[in-house]
């Protein structure tokens, strides 16, 4: 029954996004980024332990016990932002490790609340966590991160723009 579920819900879904392309915010030009994956089988993943640093809150429900129970991927990407370019607003099934290393990206959540990070500051991103990265200063601004999902899994799912940013100017 439960790979019928997940079939079906997966279905729905796939349906729901083909139905409503428009709305998906996709990153402006001035995005760059080089990654590279490691995938962790089936037999090794009860070995896998993830040690997060002092101070990275995360979600209770963030997969990090389930990413590394199941065969899991592990992306490292490296991401430029050019000044005033932006991610569009999206969300990672799983859990992202992310470090600014030059520069400085503002956050935004689900909500609009922004979070000004600078170079040298960490921070985590729970499952399904909506959020946009915008690089508001006029020098680029670069973060390396780490994104842990379950292997067959895209790292970045596109969606709308949330009712708040458009009296904020973030659509």
């Amino acid at each position: 029954m439960k790979g019928t579920a997940r079939k079906l819900a997966t279905a729905s879904l796939a349906l729901l996004l083909a139905l409503h392309p428009v709305l998906a915010t996709p990153p402006t030009e001035g995005v760059h980024f080089v990654y590279y994956t490691l995938t962790i089988d089936p037999d090794a993943a009860d070995r896998v332990q993830i040690r997060l640093p002092p101070g990275f809150e995360y979600e209770e429900d963030a997969p990090i016990s389930r990413a590394t129970r199941s065969p899991s991927v592990f992306i490292f990407m490296d991401t430029t932002y050019d000044p005033k370019a932006n991610s569009g607003w999206h969300y990672h099934p799983g859990i992202v490790l992310n470090t600014v290393v030059d520069g400085q990206i503002d956050w935004y959540d689900g909500n609009c609340v922004r979070h000004v990070l600078r170079k040298g500051d960490y921070f985590v991103e729970g499952n399904r966590v909506v959020h946009k990265v915008l690089n508001s200063t006029s020098a680029p601004a670069r973060m390396i991160q780490t994104f842990i999902i379950t292997k067959g899994l895209t790292f970045k799912i596109d969606t709308s723009t949330p009712p708040c940013a458009a009296a904020l100017g973030l659509n």
